[in-house]
């Protein structure tokens, strides 16, 4: 997708084809978001923001439920983080965030104030129905599999210095040894629970 946008492009959106735009004047709305940014690393969530301050929110597994968000990505943080190595691109970014949030207090999310879009679903893409489940399933076992939990820490950290400038940091962040490791130990004990997904 990259390689046949408009090279002057500010900002992508990732969308599904069941997604019904739902506000006639809703590209105005992004734009008016563009210019309120205060880094060129923002991503604009158009459906809801989590609170990264909520019991839930120090739960990954609630961080990747969350249902499609479908973020609109700067370009800075698209060249500086990728999409993402799953296919939950929404559920990547939503992890990315709460590290980015929770070891570095940065919280550069934006959010439309009205309704732009509503996801009109087909009956194999139900919550609950066999296929929903089975990819559901794997794509959070993807992504929440320590190699790439891994990754997007240090993605957090990479925005981090590229928002702040060239900062030395010192500590490796007990936050997400903490997260990290109280995370994989529930895991383990839950791997095989169908009601984790």
């Amino acid at each position: 997708m990259i390689k046949i946008v408009n090279k002057n492009s500010r900002l992508y959106w990732i969308i599904s084809d069941d997604i019904k735009i739902t506000l006639s004047n809703w590209d105005g709305k992004v734009l008016k978001l563009l210019e309120s940014k205060n880094s060129d690393y923002f991503v604009i969530h158009p459906t809801h923001l989590t609170n990264l301050d909520s019991e839930g929110s120090h739960n990954l597994y609630s961080i990747v439920n969350i249902l499609e968000t479908y973020p609109i990505f700067s370009k800075s943080w698209i060249d500086l983080v990728g999409f993402g190595e799953v296919a939950f691109t929404d559920a990547w970014c939503s992890l990315l965030e709460f590290f980015l949030y929770k070891e570095h207090k940065i919280d550069n999310r934006l959010s439309l104030d009205e309704k732009v879009l509503e996801r009109e679903l087909c009956q194999h893409d139900l919550a609950g129905s066999e296929r929903y489940s089975a990819i559901r399933k794997e794509i959070h076992n993807e992504l929440l599999s320590y190699n790439t939990v891994t990754k997007i820490i240090n993605l957090a950290k990479n925005l981090t210095k590229a928002m702040t400038g060239p900062v030395i940091s010192i500590f490796i962040s007990s936050i997400s040894q903490e997260v990290m490791e109280g995370f994989f130990s529930d895991l383990e004990e839950t791997s095989d629970d169908p009601n984790n997904f």
